[in-house]
């Protein structure tokens, strides 16, 4: 079995949630050492969202990956819910680049990874930021498909 692990997006979102629960559990300490109750609640609510989006992302880290076994390819999503297409239905992995409304491609690119059945339809698709790209070039390499758009 080959498999694309989560990549850094994981790593970024926990550093800055983690940042910014530190930083509002601080401010919650802070309102409730002076009394300012507007002030502790309003830290307490952003401890608690920015704990809440910590976890996650831990959670999320830990379950992502993109996987191909001689029988099937597979997506395992953010909180374990599994999309799979069967590999002697299996065509292609296509790599599209989504650029901004006006077409312009300068402010975003959302790459998404389309697993393509023969007949032509999507299997599945999911977003390329979720993994290590050598991961993805090892996947490519052993299902003997090009990974470009």
């Amino acid at each position: 079995m080959v498999e694309a692990r989560s990549g850094g997006l994981f790593l970024v979102m926990g550093a800055a949630s983690l940042l910014l629960t530190v930083i509002s559990t601080l401010t919650w300490v802070g309102a409730v050492a002076i009394n300012d109750s507007a002030g502790a609640t309003g830290g307490l609510l952003f401890s608690l969202a920015f704990g809440t989006l910590l976890l996650l992302t831990i959670v999320a880290g830990r379950n992502v990956r993109l996987f191909a076994t001689p029988e099937l390819i597979g997506a395992v999503g953010p909180l374990g819910g599994i999309r799979t297409c069967p590999r002697a239905e299996f065509a292609e992995i296509r790599l599209v680049r989504h650029g901004d409304q006006f077409g312009t491609f300068i402010f975003w690119r959302f790459p998404t990874l389309n697993v393509r059945r023969r007949d032509g339809v999507d299997a599945f698709s999911t977003s390329a930021y979720l993994y290590r790209k050598d991961g993805l070039r090892d996947l490519a390499q052993y299902l003997g498909v090009p990974l470009g758009s």
